[in-house]
């Protein structure tokens, strides 16, 4: 797969020494690029049908959000962090339980396929 670059940038060269496929917009605009699709089974299920672009944007807007309580520790899935955030936050002042940490990260790819798989997208 190419990388498409401008003709007159100083690293096109570099690239092409180190035996990188540049193609520079006159040349790509000839050619029929058609961007990669990823189909992703589970147990002959489809879980996943799409773009790399798509798989990167469905992994990169996911969030996981752990909250530890006296009573344990809860993790919850979320697309809109602000949203699902306030929504849980809400609930344990409802419930009077105090929360002693609150953790937001991404998850792994591995997390994310596992995920997925549940989900089936």
């Amino acid at each position: 797969m190419p990388i498409k670059i401008q003709s007159d940038l100083p690293v096109k060269e570099i690239l092409e020494k180190e035996n990188i496929f540049v193609m520079d917009e006159g040349r790509a605009v000839h050619q029929d690029i058609r961007p990669i699709r990823i189909l992703i089974l589970n147990q002959g299920r489809v879980t996943f049908l799409g773009t790399v672009e798509e798989l990167a944007g469905y992994m990169g807007k996911r969030y996981r959000i752990k909250i530890r309580t006296v009573e344990g520790e809860e993790e919850y899935p979320a697309d809109n962090l602000e949203e699902t955030l306030l929504r849980i936050l809400q609930e344990y002042k409802e419930k009077h339980v105090p929360i002693q940490d609150i953790q937001i990260g991404r998850g792994t790819l591995e997390e994310h396929f596992i995920e997925l798989a549940k989900e089936g997208v």
